[in-house]
């Protein structure tokens, strides 16, 4: 895993990513470096499956809150 995943390089791209639409990287913001596709494709001409067609994912994160509950993102999609 190490020859091709190289978590430094994802971050660099969120970051130049979020700037792109004019957004800051924040001190304590938490990155998610996830494939939320790998889950349900979000794009035509896969072999995966059906396409999730809603512009809406809704994830959630467990061990990150004190009171053992998840918490929980909405990621809005632009295609």
């Amino acid at each position: 895993m190490a020859d091709w995943y190289r978590p430094i390089d994802v971050v660099r791209w969120l970051r130049d990513h979020l700037q792109s639409y004019g957004k800051q990287l924040e001190p304590g913001q938490l990155l998610s470096l996830g494939n939320l596709g790998i889950n349900r494709p979000f794009f035509d001409g896969t072999t995966r499956g059906e396409t999730y067609t809603s512009n809406r994912y809704h994830v959630e994160y467990y061990g990150l809150r004190a009171d053992g509950e998840p918490a929980t993102v909405t990621v809005n999609l632009i295609r």
